[in-house]
């Protein structure tokens, strides 16, 4: 049985999602809000286009130590975790 991807409903404009890029050095965190009624605020690590519109992105973001890989739509405010990440080890 195929996994379902977790689904994002809301996000950040475009000016939103890329000044967190840009004002990474200050902490500027944006918020997901996902299919399954969580907000989630993070950091953006990276933006790369995904087609040339102008409105599909693939997004590096993380937050309590977790990088995710997301797919988002800025126009739409919409799009898919594309890799949910891991949480890091850590060792006693």
């Amino acid at each position: 049985m195929a996994q379902q991807r977790i689904q994002i409903v809301n996000g950040p404009s475009r000016e939103s999602l890329f000044d967190s890029l840009r004002l990474f050095n200050e902490r500027r965190e944006t918020e997901f809000e996902f299919d399954n009624g969580r907000k989630i605020r993070g950091m953006v690590h990276a933006i790369s286009v995904e087609d040339g519109s102008g409105h599909n992105w693939l997004v590096s973001f993380s937050t309590y130590g977790v990088t995710m890989k997301l797919y988002y739509n800025s126009d739409r405010r919409k799009g898919a975790v594309l890799d949910p990440g891991t949480k890091p080890q850590t060792h006693n």
